[in-house]
């Protein structure tokens, strides 16, 4: 399991992926969890789904604090502080594709995306439903 933590770690994002290859994550805040155990997954019109079949390749955890200028609003400074989980997933079946998960874990919340790196074999993705879960308990 890979977790990263909120700069005071008062939110905690746990990620991982199950003995069939579901990518998942969970989301903790002050110890208690809020998001429980949520998996991970597209489908596609031009090729098979990615939702099984995947192992971490890399992960690393960095932290960000910077302070910038809104030009308009009650609040001319605005600080962006967080750290944050890059995830590189790579498929074990045949197609091999490679997707990242990046989360921005803040003290008040979490954000993510998913990434798709260029790579061989796959030009192009047409996403037909994209399949992530948020499990609020």
């Amino acid at each position: 399991m890979i977790e990263v933590s909120s700069p005071e770690s008062k939110v905690k994002v746990e990620f991982n992926v199950n003995e069939t290859g579901q990518a998942y994550y969970t989301v903790k805040y002050n110890n208690g969890v809020v998001i429980d155990t949520s998996y991970l997954g597209f489908e596609f019109s031009n090729t098979d789904a990615i939702d099984s079949n995947l192992k971490i390749m890399t992960a690393s955890v960095n932290a960000f604090d910077e302070t910038w200028q809104m030009p308009w609003g009650e609040q001319i400074d605005v600080k962006n502080n967080y750290n944050q989980l890059a995830v590189e997933l790579q498929e074990t079946s045949k197609l091999k594709r490679r997707l990242n998960v990046v989360f921005r874990v803040y003290d008040d919340g979490i954000g993510f995306r998913y990434e798709f790196p260029e790579q061989e074999g796959w030009a192009e993705a047409l996403i037909m439903e994209e399949n992530t879960e948020f499990n609020l308990t």
